[in-house]
């Protein structure tokens, strides 16, 4: 099993290869590395684990299995703005999202552009410890540019020791004289599900400068702007006096899982801008229905899944494992629809079908199963109550 201690969630590691369903395997003895990338146990079925070489064929039988696993992590790109040349802008954080399955263990915490500085964050002070499943730190940046006109740089965080995992993130601004901005420099919209309104972020635009400036356009940019939508506007087309300010408000509107972000552009009519990170955790939640709340053994039965993400596998079985499980993959706008065929050998009463995917989105539904020559109808006692 593989234990994902934030969310407390438990995975099977020895499983088929739609990652889901459970390998028909006597499995035992299971050791786990440190971090949990590399999970070791020995097997009664080797050839549901192993791989084979060109030219050879699978090991059945008793032997070691060995499943190395390699943390998904994610990190934003980040523009930060025009800031004045020699002068240290505002504190920028960014936030690293582990997904797992494993632990990441960041290791080093580097730019490759002096003009940009990383300046502290939970990650620097977490080097060499680990960063769970489900779990995040944040490396705040801060832009101290040397040089007039466009500037970037990449963020690296390295873990040590062999075949370290790596995530970057691009980083960009301009050195210049600031005219804009932000409070707060950032916002993040709260947890959505996909296809919903997430939560408004309010922000305000202060001229920073000794004279009149018009704000010329608002704008969506970065990793994820169509997750994002610009619900209030006091700012665009407006002349925004020495010292005064204007507000706006972005609201959270997800369309796909996970960890999504952006980046508010404000331009002014200089051609000069400035930035405002915004973010969003979203996820989906799926529904899966049948077409009738009781069948018999040897009939069909129709279900119907919704609100899974487009164009995924999604794995159909009995949650007692009994039977053999189906995968079926969802259309553009996350639905799914099969005939679910029942056997005469299955086992009757209350039972429940469980759709999931390999990354975690779960739906079901309870449907009664009947022997043949039993009472059926909505009057017959075997009829499921409401």
């Amino acid at each position: 099993m593989s234990v994902y201690p934030i969310s407390g969630e438990v995975r099977r590691v020895s499983v088929l290869a739609d990652g889901v369903t459970p390998a028909p395997a006597a499995n035992s003895h299971p050791r786990s590395s440190l971090t949990g990338r590399v999970v070791v146990f020995d097997t009664l079925a080797g050839g549901a684990f192993s791989t084979p070489t060109t030219g050879t064929a699978r090991v059945a039988g008793r032997q070691v299995a060995i499943v190395d696993r390699q943390p998904q992590v994610e990190i934003a790109n980040l523009d930060l703005g025009t800031v004045a040349i020699d002068s240290a802008g505002p504190e920028w954080y960014l936030v690293l999202t582990n997904h797992g399955p494993a632990a990441f263990v960041p290791g080093t915490i580097e730019t490759s552009a002096r003009d940009f500085i990383v300046s502290g964050g939970s990650c620097l002070e977490s080097v060499g410890m680990a960063i769970a499943p489900g779990a995040s730190c944040t490396v705040q940046i801060m832009l101290l540019p040397r040089a007039l006109g466009p500037l970037s740089s990449t963020l690296m965080i390295t873990e040590d020791g062999a075949a370290p995992v790596v995530v970057t993130a691009e980083l960009t601004g301009v050195g210049g004289d600031p005219t804009l901005a932000s409070i707060p420099s950032g916002g993040h919209g709260g947890d959505a599900v996909v296809g919903t309104m997430g939560g408004t972020m309010k922000f305000t635009l202060a001229n920073v400068t000794n004279r009149a400036l018009k704000v010329v356009a608002l704008a969506l940019a970065g990793t994820d702007p169509n997750d994002f939508v610009i619900s209030r506007d006091q700012c665009t087309d407006q002349k925004v006096a020495a010292g005064s300010t204007c507000e706006l408000s972005v609201t959270f509107r997800p369309t796909a899982g996970g960890r999504r972000t952006a980046t508010v552009v404000a331009r002014t009519s200089t051609d000069v801008y400035a930035t405002i990170l915004v973010s969003g955790d979203a996820h989906y939640a799926p529904t899966l229905t049948a077409s009738a709340p009781a069948v018999l053994v040897g009939s069909r039965l129709a279900i119907v899944g919704n609100g899974f993400a487009p164009n995924a596998n999604v794995t159909v079985g009995w949650a007692d494992g009994s039977g053999s499980a189906t995968t079926v993959t969802t259309d553009g706008s996350g639905a799914v629809s099969f005939t679910l065929v029942l056997r005469a050998t299955d086992r009757t009463g209350q039972r429940t079908l469980v759709a999931q995917t390999i990354d975690g989105q779960v739906a079901s539904v309870f449907v009664k199963v009947l022997a043949k020559g039993a009472a059926f109808g909505p009057n017959s006692p075997a009829w499921p109550q409401a």
